[in-house]
Protein backbone atom coordinates (compact mmCIF):
# COMPACT_ATOMS: atom_id res chain seq x y z
CA UNK A 1 0.00 0.00 0.00
CA UNK A 2 1.27 3.47 -0.84
CA UNK A 3 1.70 6.01 1.92
CA UNK A 4 0.56 9.63 2.08
CA UNK A 5 3.81 10.83 0.49
CA UNK A 6 3.00 8.83 -2.65
CA UNK A 7 -0.44 10.43 -2.75
CA UNK A 8 1.24 13.84 -2.66
CA UNK A 9 3.58 12.97 -5.51
CA UNK A 10 0.83 11.46 -7.67
CA UNK A 11 -1.38 14.52 -7.21
CA UNK A 12 1.12 16.61 -9.23
CA UNK A 13 1.67 14.16 -12.09
CA UNK A 14 0.72 15.10 -15.61
CA UNK A 15 -1.71 12.83 -17.48
CA UNK A 16 1.05 11.49 -19.74
CA UNK A 17 3.22 10.72 -16.73
CA UNK A 18 0.32 9.05 -14.90
CA UNK A 19 -0.28 6.87 -17.96
CA UNK A 20 3.41 5.93 -18.23
CA UNK A 21 3.99 7.95 -21.40
CA UNK A 22 6.82 10.20 -22.44
CA UNK A 23 7.28 13.36 -20.43
CA UNK A 24 8.86 16.63 -21.48
CA UNK A 25 8.87 20.24 -20.19
CA UNK A 26 5.13 20.50 -20.80
CA UNK A 27 4.67 17.88 -18.07
CA UNK A 28 6.33 20.33 -15.69
CA UNK A 29 3.94 23.02 -16.90
CA UNK A 30 1.07 20.76 -15.85
CA UNK A 31 2.56 20.46 -12.36
CA UNK A 32 2.97 24.25 -12.20
CA UNK A 33 -0.65 24.55 -13.26
CA UNK A 34 -1.68 22.32 -10.35
CA UNK A 35 0.21 24.59 -7.94
CA UNK A 36 -1.26 27.74 -9.50
CA UNK A 37 -4.74 26.22 -9.25
CA UNK A 38 -4.21 25.45 -5.57
CA UNK A 39 -3.00 29.00 -4.92
CA UNK A 40 -5.93 30.61 -6.70
CA UNK A 41 -8.76 28.27 -5.69
CA UNK A 42 -7.56 27.16 -2.28
CA UNK A 43 -8.18 23.51 -3.17
CA UNK A 44 -6.24 20.89 -5.07
CA UNK A 45 -7.76 20.24 -8.49
CA UNK A 46 -7.27 16.45 -8.53
CA UNK A 47 -6.54 15.11 -5.02
CA UNK A 48 -8.83 12.27 -3.99
CA UNK A 49 -8.84 9.92 -0.99
CA UNK A 50 -6.91 7.22 -2.89
CA UNK A 51 -4.03 7.24 -5.35
CA UNK A 52 -6.13 5.37 -7.92
CA UNK A 53 -8.96 7.91 -7.70
CA UNK A 54 -6.47 10.77 -8.02
CA UNK A 55 -5.00 9.19 -11.17
CA UNK A 56 -8.48 8.81 -12.64
CA UNK A 57 -9.17 12.53 -12.02
CA UNK A 58 -5.84 13.54 -13.58
CA UNK A 59 -6.22 11.44 -16.70
CA UNK A 60 -9.91 11.96 -17.38
CA UNK A 61 -12.94 13.99 -16.62
CA UNK A 62 -13.43 17.71 -16.65
CA UNK A 63 -12.06 20.27 -14.27
CA UNK A 64 -13.89 23.37 -13.07
CA UNK A 65 -11.86 26.60 -13.35
CA UNK A 66 -10.36 28.09 -10.18
CA UNK A 67 -12.97 30.86 -10.17
CA UNK A 68 -15.66 28.35 -9.19
CA UNK A 69 -13.94 28.06 -5.78
CA UNK A 70 -12.75 31.65 -5.62
CA UNK A 71 -14.91 34.28 -7.36
CA UNK A 72 -12.05 36.81 -7.13
CA UNK A 73 -10.11 34.87 -9.81
CA UNK A 74 -10.33 36.71 -13.11
CA UNK A 75 -11.31 34.98 -16.38
CA UNK A 76 -7.77 35.62 -17.64
CA UNK A 77 -6.24 33.66 -14.74
CA UNK A 78 -8.81 30.92 -15.27
CA UNK A 79 -7.76 30.63 -18.91
CA UNK A 80 -4.03 30.63 -18.12
CA UNK A 81 -4.31 27.92 -15.45
CA UNK A 82 -6.76 25.79 -17.42
CA UNK A 83 -4.42 25.87 -20.41
CA UNK A 84 -1.56 24.65 -18.21
CA UNK A 85 -3.84 21.85 -16.96
CA UNK A 86 -4.93 20.73 -20.42
CA UNK A 87 -5.11 16.93 -20.67
CA UNK A 88 -3.65 17.14 -24.19
CA UNK A 89 0.05 17.98 -23.92
CA UNK A 90 -0.08 19.88 -27.22
CA UNK A 91 -2.59 22.37 -25.75
CA UNK A 92 -0.32 23.48 -22.87
CA UNK A 93 2.32 26.17 -22.71
CA UNK A 94 5.55 24.81 -24.18
CA UNK A 95 7.78 25.37 -21.14
CA UNK A 96 7.87 26.74 -17.62
CA UNK A 97 9.51 29.86 -19.07
CA UNK A 98 6.56 30.32 -21.43
CA UNK A 99 4.10 29.83 -18.55
CA UNK A 100 6.06 32.33 -16.46
CA UNK A 101 6.10 34.89 -19.29
CA UNK A 102 2.34 34.58 -19.73
CA UNK A 103 1.83 34.93 -15.98
CA UNK A 104 4.00 38.08 -15.80
CA UNK A 105 2.27 39.55 -18.83
CA UNK A 106 -1.13 38.86 -17.30
CA UNK A 107 -0.04 40.38 -13.99
CA UNK A 108 1.18 43.52 -15.73
CA UNK A 109 -2.03 43.77 -17.74
CA UNK A 110 -4.17 43.46 -14.62
CA UNK A 111 -2.01 46.04 -12.79
CA UNK A 112 -2.58 48.52 -15.60
CA UNK A 113 -6.29 47.73 -15.75
CA UNK A 114 -6.78 48.30 -12.02
CA UNK A 115 -4.30 51.16 -11.75
CA UNK A 116 -2.21 49.25 -9.21
CA UNK A 117 1.13 49.72 -10.95
CA UNK A 118 3.73 51.08 -8.52
CA UNK A 119 4.40 54.79 -8.50
CA UNK A 120 8.02 55.99 -8.43
CA UNK A 121 7.64 56.86 -4.73
CA UNK A 122 6.75 53.23 -3.96
CA UNK A 123 10.03 51.91 -5.32
CA UNK A 124 13.06 51.52 -3.08
CA UNK A 125 15.84 53.94 -3.96
CA UNK A 126 19.11 52.43 -5.14
CA UNK A 127 21.12 54.72 -2.90
CA UNK A 128 19.62 56.99 -0.26
CA UNK A 129 22.73 59.18 -0.03
CA UNK A 130 24.90 59.36 -3.15
CA UNK A 131 27.75 60.78 -1.06
CA UNK A 132 27.95 57.51 0.88
CA UNK A 133 29.11 55.65 -2.23
CA UNK A 134 32.44 57.46 -2.01
CA UNK A 135 32.98 56.26 1.57
CA UNK A 136 32.09 52.68 0.69
CA UNK A 137 34.61 52.80 -2.16
CA UNK A 138 37.30 54.16 0.20
CA UNK A 139 36.51 51.43 2.76
CA UNK A 140 36.67 48.70 0.10
CA UNK A 141 39.98 50.04 -1.24
CA UNK A 142 41.37 50.12 2.32
CA UNK A 143 40.38 46.51 2.87
CA UNK A 144 41.98 45.47 -0.41
CA UNK A 145 45.22 47.31 0.41
CA UNK A 146 45.26 45.77 3.89
CA UNK A 147 44.69 42.26 2.49
CA UNK A 148 47.42 42.74 -0.12
CA UNK A 149 49.88 44.00 2.52
CA UNK A 150 49.09 41.09 4.82
CA UNK A 151 49.59 38.61 1.96
CA UNK A 152 52.88 40.26 0.89
CA UNK A 153 54.42 40.53 4.38
CA UNK A 154 53.04 37.28 5.78
CA UNK A 155 54.86 35.11 3.21
CA UNK A 156 58.02 33.37 4.46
Amino acid sequence: MLGPEAQGIVAYMSPEQALGGLVDPRSDVFSLGVIAYEMLAGVHPFAQPSVADTLVRITGGTLAPPSTSNPDVTPEFDALVMRALAKDIEQRQQSAASFSAELRSLGAMLDVRTGDSPSPGDLLPIDDDPGMAKWWAVAAAGLLIGAAAWWFFARP
